[in-house]
């Protein structure tokens, strides 16, 4: 237990050192092709430019664990599969992916097969079938979830047995596994084992969103990036912030997770509209949006539309790094081109896997806003191929000697990453020179250049082993030891 604090509590201070790559996966839901005006959206709309991977959403699973079309009039009747095959015309790299599962398959289905090793076997010969068909990279299962909704106590195992099998024969096809997750600190005692999922799956996609509901009767915020000083304790964890830490504790490689990132937000309706701040009483769900058609949910696209006929008032979240927006007695809590780009730089700062849109046709895809087309997933993109930028710091150590031991170190230049992989670096350093930096353990800045941070920790020679880090373009913040805006730090 020692072992694993001291992993976690030295990934929430020092990871700035590690990078993250630019994977970017896009999950493309094709329901709303059946939309009308700024929200019908179809396969040929999408720029196959911007993601690394789409993800085309969703099928569903049989009882006998055959592949089981939710749409075959769009799927085949409308060629909404081939269609999509033929992104790679413009892009030959991207990744095309299909999902199964969703909210709406439920979880009895999903139990009875992985629970059954003929039934899993068969759903692992009939996936793997249904990709070769129709030309699919990978796979994703999104099964919500493992041991509820209608699923069993053993799901938790059956779930690694079930990714095992999928794994073992993905290996010979040449074919790319993900799952989606519930992403809050609960569901790893009740569906998931982190460290085993960590073995077999590609990445593990992280649903760091709907981290609050219409109906919990106080206003707040769809995916906060950090807790708020705000809020009751009752609801510290539910954030993005909480999830990673918690995920990497339970042993998940942090290179295999993938942080979501939502293109929608959660609207709410104030019981006063005097009373509009986070935290302030609601009587339901907002107004239905025109196209989502889904009360408590809007696009992006639907926000932005409102905020353009005015009479909005917009405000930044400091401590969550997210805005809210409300008028009269609606309000409305979502992600925007700032936010997104804090995320991007924490999923760098832990050396995530990369991160993950859901989905990509709630962006502003015509650029009616304003801000260009895509406005949310090219600031996404622009964000991971950057070489400098939040928790993405350089670092340098005085020393006399480094060692080190058994792993491996690949550095990788343009635009990704240099990334480490079980690799243990020790340092025997010199003597504290006079006037350092570092007057106790810990952290310090440095005084004269505040985008300069020191480890500091006791020596031999009675002074300190300094380990520097440059936050580049970034500022060291002292009350959360994390490279951050400078407009956001008392410097």
């Amino acid at each position: 237990m020692r072992q694993i604090f001291l992993f976690v509590s030295f990934l929430a201070v020092v990871a700035p050192t590690f990078a993250a790559t630019d994977t970017f996966f896009c999950y493309f839901a094709t329901w709303a092709t059946y939309r009308n005006g700024n929200g019908k959206v179809d396969v040929e709309d999408i720029d196959p430019n911007l993601c690394t991977h789409v993800i085309y959403t969703f099928v569903g699973l049989t009882s006998s664990g055959d592949v089981n079309l939710l749409d075959s009039w769009y799927d085949i009747s409308l060629g909404g599969f081939s269609r999509f095959m033929n992104l790679k015309k413009q892009n030959p790299n991207l990744k095309l992916m299909v999902a199964m599962g969703g909210w709406n398959e439920g979880s009895t289905t999903y139990s009875n097969v992985a629970n059954s090793p003929s039934l899993r076997a068969a759903m692992v010969s009939n996936v793997v079938a249904f990709c070769k068909r129709y030309g699919f990279d990978g796979f994703d299962l999104d099964w919500e979830y493992p041991g509820l909704r209608g699923g069993a106590s053993t799901d938790r195992a059956a779930f690694i047995e079930l990714l095992k099998d999928l794994r073992t024969r993905f290996n010979s096809e040449g074919l790319i596994l993900t799952t989606a997750v519930g992403a809050s600190a609960h569901f790893l005692s009740s569906s998931y084992n982190a460290a085993e999922m960590a073995k077999y799956c590609h990445y593990i996609l992280l649903m760091t969103y709907d981290l609050r509901s219409a109906y919990d009767g106080a206003t707040g915020q769809n995916a906060p990036l950090y807790a708020s000083s705000k809020e009751s304790s009752g609801v510290s964890t539910y954030n993005v912030d909480a999830a990673v830490k918690a995920w990497i504790g339970a042993g998940a490689d942090p290179a295999r997770l993938v942080l979501g990132i939502p293109l929608y937000g959660k609207s709410f309706t104030l019981a006063s509209s005097a009373t509009n701040g986070l935290g302030a009483r609601t009587t339901g769900p907002g107004p239905i949006g025109p196209y989502t058609q889904d009360p408590g949910t809007l696009n992006y696209i639907e926000i932005c539309e409102k905020q353009q006929q005015g009479g909005w008032t917009t405000v930044w979240d400091n401590d969550q790094k997210v805005p809210y927006t409300y008028k009269g007695t609606e309000w409305i809590g979502y992600d925007n081109v700032e936010s997104v780009k804090i995320k991007v730089d924490y999923a760098k700062s832990y050396n995530l896997g990369g991160v993950m849109i859901y989905s990509l046709e709630q962006d502003d895809i015509r650029g009616v806003c304003g801000g260009g087309k895509y406005p949310l997933m090219t600031a996404i993109k622009n964000s991971l191929g950057s070489s400098s930028g939040g928790g993405n710091p350089t670092t340098t150590t005085t020393t006399q000697t480094t060692t080190t031991t058994k792993g491996t170190t690949t550095t990788t230049t343009k635009g990704t990453t240099t990334t480490t992989r079980g690799t243990t670096t020790t340092t025997t350093p010199a003597p504290s020179p006079g006037g350092s930096v570092c007057q106790k353990t810990g952290y310090a800045r440095d005084p004269n250049n505040c985008s300069l941070f020191y480890m500091c920790e006791n020596n031999q020679y009675g002074g300190f082993k300094e380990t520097k880090f440059d936050c580049k373009t970034l500022c060291f913040d002292l009350t959360k030891n994390v490279c951050n805006y400078c407009n956001q730090v008392s410097c």
